[in-house]
């Protein structure tokens, strides 16, 4: 289950992004995973409420952003996503190519309470969680 070592790899840095700021909780993760990776959204939220228990992410929410792989029409330059097999343009059916995106697999951001009760948003905290997937 690599779902719980991204959600580990999610908690250890924003638990440490939150130590840098002397924070007492971690209130939201911002991530985005591509497709590529495989990862089941639903069992990575299980796997992160696991993975948080007993640190300031515990009453934190995950928050996930998927990500496609696009491809691009070389007949009409259209850039499509490929979903669930359809490698064809959606405007002319030619077949796409230039391929990018669906790899990602970072921590985009972090919100942190801190001990006076304000929050602090770090958009800043992009971190590439390195899972050996």
């Amino acid at each position: 289950m690599h779902e719980l070592t991204v959600a580990r790899c999610l908690v250890e840095a924003a638990c440490s992004e939150a130590r840098r700021h002397h924070a007492q909780s971690v209130r939201r993760l911002r991530c985005r995973i591509g497709a590529l990776r495989q990862v089941d959204h639903w069992m990575l939220q299980e796997a992160f409420e696991v993975a948080a228990l007993g640190t300031p992410c515990e009453t934190g929410r995950l928050l996930i952003e998927k990500v496609d792989l696009t491809a691009r029409c070389p007949k009409c330059y259209v850039r499509f996503p490929i979903n669930d097999g359809g490698w064809c343009c959606p405007s002319c059916g030619s077949d796409g190519d230039d391929f990018s995106g669906g790899d990602e697999l970072e921590l985009i951001s972090i919100d942190v309470e801190l001990d006076d009760e304000s929050t602090v948003k770090n958009d800043e905290a992009s971190t590439t969680c390195n899972t050996g997937a």
